[in-house]
């Protein structure tokens, strides 16, 4: 029954908190214990629990958890909504079920934010043999970038895992360690997705080692921040401009390009993280926002943060110069980010300055065009 919403059908017997888009309360499915697990999406008219797996539209709901068959379910969104049911059998069950007085539950407090202590960053710090690091050091950086190589990997505490896993540590303004988001990477600075063991996170490390003494997940929870929110209160830095991008090695590159010219540059870790939590302690401070989309991501990141209540023009900037303006079909992947789009430059800029120079060595010396005619040494060059 398409004019059914789940949330009204729910509310008749549980109560729900509002989760940004969505709509939260213990699973009441499995008798859970802890908010989050038990999810409701009013724009997809749909509920589903990610512990115990149960889900669905306002008749699974009413079959699920009010134990009703599925004509007793037609026949009770059909009175709900005033919907004449041509039939003449009657609900046995109907009658047992409660319309409008919500089954009172207590929602349990929430758990405090997990902090994890800092010496864990500091010991983390050798960067010297990560793959991702490396990859941005040997970048073809102008001078004034290259001077800018570690002090950014320094300033945004970029850790090295004992396995080999770059680790992007999330810290928050007020300099607490949320958590670790750890990657695995390529030489070529591509994401290592074939790789078994490509992705985790330091608190899930934790939890499996069962280290209770940093982590007890009954205890506390781990709310994602924004990489690079920790530079906010930095003097040097334009705080009023704060650039979001997705991928955490976007961050650090453009952060280099950059330098604080067009203010700090942080990242989400991915769209799923976008969240009014994750942002607020930038609208907190009164700073403006400006997001750069993937070239394929502009409306979905407008989308989201429609869904999310936010204004485009008021409460945020959009700004895909690079991956639009910049981009080049056929060149260019069209899932290019501003980072992509940047190293691709610096690449074009380096077979430039190389053309160039190989131009000048033949004016002064023609014998050495003729040889690098021969050996077709000119073709190699503009590759």
């Amino acid at each position: 029954m398409s004019v059914a919403s789940v949330v009204d059908v729910i509310t008749d017997s549980i109560q729900l908190r509002r989760c940004g888009a969505e709509l939260t309360a213990p699973c009441p499915l499995h008798n859970g214990q802890h908010l989050g697990h038990f999810k409701v999406s009013p724009a997809k008219n749909m509920y589903y629990c990610f512990v115990c797996g149960k889900g669905g539209g306002p008749v699974d709901w009413l079959m699920q958890y009010e134990g009703l068959t599925y004509p007793d379910a037609i026949r009770y969104l059909g009175r709900k909504y005033n919907i004449y049911i041509d039939e003449e059998q009657k609900a046995p069950r109907f009658a047992h079920v409660k319309h409008s007085e919500p089954k009172p539950i207590t929602l349990p407090p929430e758990l405090p934010t997990l902090t994890l202590p800092l010496e864990m960053v500091t010991a983390r710090r050798d960067t010297t043999d990560d793959t991702l690091c490396n990859f941005i050091r040997n970048l073809p950086w102008s001078e004034t970038q290259r001077a800018r190589v570690e002090k950014v990997l320094e300033a945004y505490a970029v850790g090295h895992a004992r396995n080999g896993m770059t680790i992007f540590w999330q810290i928050d303004h007020l300099g607490n360690v949320h958590t670790g988001k750890m990657m695995r990477y390529k030489p070529d600075g591509h994401r290592d997705k074939e790789s078994s063991y490509a992705k985790d996170w330091i608190h899930s490390t934790l939890a499996r080692a069962k280290r209770l003494e940093y982590y007890n997940p009954e205890e506390q929870q781990m709310r994602p921040c924004l990489f690079g929110l920790h530079l906010i209160h930095s003097k040097d830095v334009k705080l009023w401009d704060v650039n979001i991008v997705e991928s955490e090695k976007t961050a650090l590159i453009m952060a280099i390009a950059h330098g604080v010219d067009k203010g700090l540059w942080m990242a989400t870790g991915g769209m799923q993280f976008l969240k009014p939590e994750m942002l607020k302690p930038l609208f907190d401070l009164g700073v403006n926002i400006t997001l750069h989309p993937d070239h394929d991501g502009d409306q979905r990141w407008r989308k989201r943060m429609q869904e999310l209540g936010y204004t485009y023009g008021r409460d945020y900037q959009v700004n895909n110069w690079l991956t639009e303006i910049a981009w080049r079909e056929g060149v260019d992947s069209p899932t290019a980010d501003c980072a992509d789009i940047v190293i691709r430059q610096l690449y074009d800029k380096q077979r430039s300055g190389t053309i160039e120079r190989l131009s000048d060595i033949i004016k002064r010396n023609p014998a050495m065009g003729k040889l690098i005619t021969t050996l077709d040494l000119v073709e190699s060059g503009q590759q």
